[in-house]
């Protein structure tokens, strides 16, 4: 075969063994995060946790979202025994709900009646055991703390679209928090007060182009496999050449 003809198909053998030296990445394009502490329970839809919207899907198109939430209760405060006695009793405080509810206005439709809720249900936030407690003598409850988080991710293309734009989007949180006792023949009286931290994140991710490590090399490696299968290829037809010129002497 001719040089003239190899040479083409050379350079289609070579550019089809091309690797691009850009990838791309998800990669966090913005992020927001809202938060409330030492909020008194209970609580009943206040404060708000506001969160933007992503509004630059024209220069970055948005692939993914995702949300986090992290909260917190604190509980101390007395408890008295009210019999004339001496009393043996536990109290106990539990997390029977501390819920984050999306606020339907200008929410996204993924969004729209969800509820998240980092704690289950009976969470113990902390018990304790008075053994003869002395009558009309209050006792120390606390300080006892507990935290939990949850998280949810959104990636289909509908979910995405309500998280686009100009507006925000809020959760709304409520709590109800359970104190009892055991023992103490119902003579048992408590003072005890729970504070609520909330936070709330939202991050916005997209497909960000990167250059890979091995990028700058390789249009180098592609000439020199290039040069190298051109030299063959002459090489070959020259040895071609060579024996059927002898071939025909010899004939």
């Amino acid at each position: 075969m001719k040089l003239s003809r190899i040479l083409p198909l050379l350079a289609v053998s070579l550019s089809s063994l091309a690797i691009s030296p850009k990838a791309e990445a998800l990669t966090p394009l913005s992020s927001q995060t809202v938060q409330f502490t030492n909020q008194l329970t209970e609580l009943n839809g206040t404060p708000l946790l506001t969160l933007n919207k992503y509004n630059d899907n024209a220069t970055n198109p948005l692939v993914q979202v995702g949300l986090t939430f992290d909260t917190t209760l604190n509980s101390s405060g007395t408890v008295t025994n009210t019999a004339s006695g001496a009393q043996t009793f536990t109290v106990l405080l539990s997390v029977l709900e501390f819920n984050l509810d999306v606020d339907p206005l200008n929410a996204p439709s993924a969004l729209v009646g969800q509820t998240y809720s980092p704690f289950t249900t009976n969470a113990l936030i902390g018990s304790r055991r008075y053994a003869s407690l002395a009558p009309n003598t209050p006792a120390a409850f606390g300080l006892f703390t507990i935290n939990a988080s949850t998280g949810t991710t959104f990636t289909a293309a509908p979910d995405l679209a309500g998280f686009v734009g100009a507006g925000t989007f809020s959760f709304a949180p409520s709590t109800t928090i359970l104190t009892s006792y055991s023992g103490g023949g119902g003579n048992v009286s408590t003072n005890i007060s729970t504070f609520a931290d909330a936070r709330v994140t939202v991050t916005y991710y997209g497909n960000v182009p990167f250059d890979t490590p091995y990028g700058p090399a390789i249009p180098v490696l592609g000439s020199i496999v290039a040069l190298a299968a051109m030299r063959k290829a002459r090489k070959n037809l020259a040895l071609k050449s060579c024996n059927s010129q002898q071939m025909e002497i010899v004939s």
